[in-house]
């Protein structure tokens, strides 16, 4: 039998915000060797402010729990209890184009027939897991639920890292050709996408070390299994990210080096041109003196002696620097 979302809940107010109720429940019934596939998920949109009171009152949940399914800020982490596991997490929102760097707040408390979850934004991986309950072939317990759950969150963050391999490929081809205009850009925004990705998925390795160190009986050997493979996964992501944000480092500082040859070289030119002129600025000051018994200054072809003798200075200056390697 296919989940069934049975009713769709509103919190009553007139000015509720757009696009979603208080809460949608849905009720798995897929087929499992024992009832441990039976359970129903309510989902909860949090920008009503009806959520804290209802999860109170309504469901009986933990007053911790309620706090941090409303909280405002909230860090990855997990708090594991023999009647049930609260997991809160980062996961990505690209709905109507968003950027993906906008990781938003996914919270679930996890009973062994109820699963209570709310977010503030639209989650892509909270869809693909309602879309498999519907169709028939859902997760077979709460505690699969939360395992496919973070398995689909992290389905999202697998592209989008093959993508930033590619472009730190692509960037360390323009520094070998020395083509840094096109570099800069780029590489600045691939390595703040790095860390914020990072940043927000550090923490959630926390998450499986506590629950697979646990003794709660809604986590079987084979979850403890599964997550032990998520951890590994999610460890590996970081690991790519790690070494992105290493080869961007390594990138960054040869721009540097190149960027100061450049100048160097460019500085070095200015100096020697300088050097060139300041023989032949010198003579002509001199001879450009207003006072008397300046040579070659009745001379009818004054002009043209001193610029050969100008000439000739400049080129010895030239051959002198040609001779000493400086350039």
């Amino acid at each position: 039998m296919k989940g069934k979302i049975l009713t769709l809940e509103t919190d009553g107010h007139e000015n509720r915000p757009a696009g979603g109720a208080l809460v949608h429940r849905l009720v798995n019934e897929t087929p499992a060797s024992t009832t441990r596939s039976q359970f129903e998920w309510l989902h909860f949109c949090m920008k009503h402010e009806a959520v804290e009171q209802y999860l109170c009152h309504e469901l009986g949940i933990p007053m911790f729990v309620a706090n941090a399914m409303v909280a405002e800020e909230t860090r990855s982490r997990t708090i594991v209890r023999d009647n049930g596991i609260m997991v809160l997490f980062k996961a990505m929102h690209q709905h109507d184009g968003a950027n993906p760097e906008m990781m938003v707040s996914l919270r679930l408390w996890i009973e062994p027939h109820r699963i209570i979850s709310a977010r503030e934004q639209d989650i892509d991986a909270v869809y693909t897991l309602r879309d498999e309950i519907m169709a028939g072939h859902g997760p077979a317990s709460t505690t699969d639920f939360l395992i496919d759950m973070i398995d689909h969150v992290y389905d999202e963050f697998d592209p989008l890292i093959d993508a930033m391999e590619i472009e730190i490929d692509e960037l360390e081809e323009l520094v070998q050709r020395e083509e840094t205009e096109a570099i800069c850009g780029r590489l600045s925004a691939l390595e703040r996408r790095a860390v914020i990705f990072a940043r927000h998925l550090s923490p959630q390795t926390a998450i499986f070390e506590i629950i697979g160190a646990s003794r709660c009986p809604l986590v079987s050997e084979d979850d403890k299994d599964h997550l032990n493979e998520l951890d590994s996964r999610l460890k590996g992501m970081l690991e790519a990210l790690r070494d992105l944000r290493d080869r961007s480092a390594i990138i960054d500082e040869r721009i540097q080096r190149i960027e100061e040859f450049r100048q160097s070289k460019a500085n070095l030119v200015f100096a020697i041109a300088a050097t060139l002129f300041l023989p032949a600025s010198f003579l002509t000051g001199l001879f450009g003196a207003n006072v008397g018994g300046v040579l070659w200054l009745e001379h009818p072809q004054g002009f043209l002696l001193l610029s050969i003798v100008c000439l000739g200075v400049m080129l010895s200056s030239w051959l002198l620097i040609r001779r000493g390697r400086w350039l």
